[in-house]
């Protein structure tokens, strides 16, 4: 990813979704780290997004919190299966919802 980091700001993109999929390791904030250093360092943006079905609802968010916990930005992608509920906690580091959703209290 720090690769494509690099490649995109050589062509002159100023932002890219980062769409990160099922896996424990996403699930640190360490594995966003370097990747959010250069892109910092080359003046991109990133939004990292991740689906809410990939390994379960609950999965998809604890890879948006250790997203959020590296300093990323967040989306989450909500496509089917009714809204999703945002809770007060979950709510800190989901930025976005792309898709139908509902802010729980």
């Amino acid at each position: 990813m720090v690769e494509i980091v690099r490649a995109a700001a050589r062509i002159g993109l100023t932002g890219i979704e980062w769409e990160v999929k099922g896996g424990a390791g996403f699930e640190k904030p360490a594995v966003y780290r370097e990747v959010l250093a250069v892109a910092e360092e080359v003046g991109l943006e990133i939004v990292v997004k991740t689906l809410r079905n990939v390994g379960g609802e609950a999965a998809a968010l604890r890879r948006l919190a250790a997203a959020k916990r590296a300093g990323a930005t967040t989306m989450l992608l909500n496509h089917g299966n009714g809204p999703v509920r945002i809770d007060a906690d979950r709510s800190s580091y989901v930025d976005q919802v792309r898709g139908e959703w509902v802010r729980a209290a």
